[in-house]
């Protein structure tokens, strides 16, 4: 067993959620990560699912391989179909990057880059509306 001054802490609660977000590259780096036209050509939105949302970022699942320290935008939606509210709309950096499955499908953990005071507030609107579910 790790000592523990040596065990990684979280800084924030993350909560297990199931929602709908759409990804996209940012345009700072769309010269360097392209989507193909399959998916969309470069300004493409792509389907994910948000499987846990904290103050410092969120956890998605796409089918499309983002790489590490990546900037993207992503909308977590309100509900299942894409026409619906947008709750949040942040640019995040892509810290990490596991390959789940063979289908394949890809987690990513996003974390929220440099968030403003208003974002920041969006966010805790969010938290808040979680840990009123208790979820």
């Amino acid at each position: 067993m790790r000592d523990p001054d040596q065990m990684l802490l979280r800084r924030t609660t993350r909560h297990a959620v199931s929602l709908r977000a759409l990804i996209s590259v940012s345009p700072v780096h769309r010269t360097m990560v392209r989507l193909s036209q399959a998916l969309g050509g470069r300004d493409a939105w792509l389907p994910c699912d948000v499987i846990d949302f904290s103050g410092g970022g969120v956890g998605v699942i796409t089918n499309c391989f983002f790489p590490r320290n990546c900037r993207v935008w992503i909308k977590v939606l309100a509900g299942e179909a894409e026409s619906q509210k947008t709750l949040l709309a942040v640019e995040c950096t892509v810290n990490r990057v596991v390959m789940t499955d063979r289908r394949p499908a890809y987690l990513l953990g996003l974390g929220w880059h440099e968030p403003t005071d208003s974002i920041r507030d969006k966010i805790a609107e969010v938290l808040d509306l979680l840990e009123g579910e208790g979820a």
